[in-house]
């Protein structure tokens, strides 16, 4: 575990967790060596990844060319651009969700209950309208953390 950590700590944060990832997807009692390693880090193509192994499953594979990419996205972008566009889009999957979940409930009450539209759209108005101020709130409360958590850590890096 020291030898981990010593090799985290002695390069860029964001090539430290890449290495980190591989160690733990490819223990280092595999038959690859280090530089082949870097090779594959700094672009050698994925050959290189599996050449020297006769079992390199597909999930192996798949996963340290995401880490790889999100890792290149971060260190291109920023953090907090990355960090941002996620609490984004996460915002607006779990919007639409809402909104598709009361319609069908509104749809079937409608159809099964027979209540007033008129009554019925007040009230979904209503939850749509509290729904989407609970969330922008709490998505302003995040993105602020999470750009000050952002800065400590680009601060810390430095």
């Amino acid at each position: 575990m020291g030898r981990k950590s010593e090799l985290f700590f002695e390069r860029t944060p964001y090539e430290g967790l890449l290495i980190l990832v591989l160690s733990v997807i490819r223990p280092s009692g595999s038959s690859r060596s280090r530089s082949t390693s870097r090779s594959s880090i700094s672009g050698g193509g994925n050959s290189s990844t599996c050449s020297n192994s006769s079992s390199c499953s597909i999930v192996e594979v798949v996963v340290v060319v995401v880490v790889a990419l999100l890792v290149i996205v971060v260190v291109v972008v920023g953090l907090e651009v990355v960090v941002v566009v996620v609490v984004v889009v996460v915002v607006v999957v779990v919007v639409v969700v809402v909104v598709v979940v009361v319609v069908v409930v509104v749809v079937i009450v409608v159809v099964v209950v027979e209540v007033e539209v008129l009554v019925l759209v007040v009230v979904v108005v209503v939850v749509v309208v509290v729904v989407v101020v609970v969330v922008v709130v709490v998505v302003t409360v995040v993105l602020v953390v999470v750009v000050v958590l952002a800065a400590k850590i680009e601060l810390i890096a430095l």
